[in-house]
């Protein structure tokens, strides 16, 4: 009682306000030395720069990147857009291009999940990515709650003040991205799907249609694979083997990969290959990546209604002969 009145007296209110994270001392007057020893704080962490590595081969795509930055540039507070194709077209590829080009913007932070939304199981519950991302603010694991409601309040405060770019890789719903947005208003985020997610229209989401890159793009990206001279050499099978990949950066980079890897393999001779098999993408596969595969999933998460005119509808069309 002495020593509240003595604080009262010399007009010291020994009170905490707020949410605290780590320490925090309260004392009256002090006299002589002071000595603090505690664990470092848990906040005390690197910025999270999570976006995936991104590809030197990337080609094309100056139409969507000048519509992503126009749309940006318009937008007032927190901007989102959803990038919505054909698996294997290019999203994740873009929006990480895109996101890491905005590095100096976002000063606080990049976060990356990939939400399973296309893989063929069930997508991956907010409330794991939530935790992921508390973890990558600074949030140790006995401070991060249980129920989903209160992951994403956390998450709100710990982003208010903060510019991050958020990446919501592979979205399986408008549902699933909601309780992971962040609340700064100079938050960027880009969510990818294979559908177009229009529900995110309400939380001002801005859309993106990806498409498979043109001709000249396609037969770039085989290029610098093979590089400049060798398909000069063999100009036409390598413009007809980029029509044959459907312009599909997935297929492209498959068929590169495998020339670049065979130097004295003719272009003509995958081109003959492609041409021979009446399943030519089961021919397009490079160590643990197929692109038979990578269609075969997005055809079995296409909707009934969808999914009833055939796997075929997932595949890039035919090059004639």
């Amino acid at each position: 009682m002495e020593e509240d009145s003595e604080q009262q007296s010399i007009g010291v209110v020994n009170a905490l306000a707020g949410t605290v994270f780590g320490s925090a001392v309260q004392a009256g007057p002090i006299h002589g030395g002071f000595h603090l020893h505690t664990a470092e704080r848990p906040d005390q962490i690197t910025i999270p720069r999570q976006m995936p590595f991104g590809s030197s081969r990337f080609t094309g795509r100056v139409e969507e990147l000048r519509l992503l930055d126009g749309m940006r540039s318009d937008s007032a507070g927190r901007f989102m857009t959803v990038v919505s194709g054909l698996g294997g077209v290019g999203k994740t590829t873009l929006a990480a291009h895109w996101l890491r080009q905005l590095a100096d913007e976002t000063p606080d932070g990049q976060l990356y999940a990939d939400l399973g939304g296309s893989g063929g199981g069930e997508p991956v519950p907010p409330a794991r990515v939530l935790a992921g991302f508390l973890r990558a603010l600074g949030v140790a694991d006995e401070r991060i709650p249980d129920d989903l409601s209160e992951r994403a309040s956390l998450f709100r405060t710990m982003s208010a003040d903060k510019a991050v770019a958020v990446l919501l890789d592979d979205a399986a719903t408008a549902a699933q991205v909601r309780p992971l947005l962040p609340s700064s208003d100079r938050s960027v985020v880009v969510v990818t799907s294979r559908v177009r997610l229009i529900g995110l229209g309400m939380d001002g989401a801005r859309f993106v249609d990806l498409s498979p890159l043109d001709d000249t793009g396609a037969v770039e990206l085989l290029t610098r694979f093979v590089g400049e001279e060798r398909a000069s050499a063999e100009r036409e099978a390598t413009a007809k083997l980029a029509r044959q990949c459907g312009g599909l950066p997935v297929a492209l980079s498959v068929a590169g990969a495998r020339l670049a890897a065979r130097p004295r393999l003719p272009v003509s001779r995958v081109v003959d290959e492609l041409d021979a098999h009446d399943s030519r993408l089961s021919r397009l596969s490079v160590e643990s990546v197929s692109v038979q595969t990578i269609f075969d999933v997005a055809y079995a998460s296409l909707p009934a209604d969808a999914a009833r005119f055939g796997p075929h509808r997932c595949r890039p069309p035919a090059s004639p002969r």
